[in-house]
């Protein structure tokens, strides 16, 4: 089985990271097969779409806004992998820009297992 093009993954990447970026909740949890999981850094991990929406959710209100620029993706067999950086404004208006990589395992076309690998302490850390 052959991998799609980098391109290919980075604009599909592109669709599913615009979902988050626009703090569409159903949207980007639309992407994950129904007994996904789903861990944002050192938090516990989500199971199943509801649970994922509802920590999603929870995380959408902590930023006022969020952007990421894609740098690399690539894909293996059964895997997609992003690297990047993501500026979040956070309620107090100060921005914070981090870099991060997402795995993500895939079954069915959809994503079964998303691990968000960011140190995210700079950006609930007072300014």
């Amino acid at each position: 089985m052959r991998s799609p093009p980098a391109a290919e993954v980075a604009r599909w990447f592109a669709r599913l990271l615009a979902r988050v970026d626009a703090k569409d909740t159903a949207g980007f949890v639309g992407f994950f097969h129904p007994e996904a999981t789903f861990r944002f850094a050192n938090q516990p991990p989500s199971r199943g779409r509801y649970d994922i929406g509802v920590a999603v959710e929870g995380f959408f209100g902590g930023v006022r806004a969020l952007r990421h620029d894609i740098l690399h993706a690539w894909s293996v067999p059964g895997h997609a992998i992003c690297e990047g950086r993501v500026t979040y404004m956070r309620h107090d208006g100060a921005q914070v820009t981090l870099p991060f990589v997402n795995v993500l395992e895939l079954r069915d076309g959809l994503v079964s297992d998303y691990r968000v690998y960011v140190d995210a302490a700079p950006l609930f850390a007072a300014c």
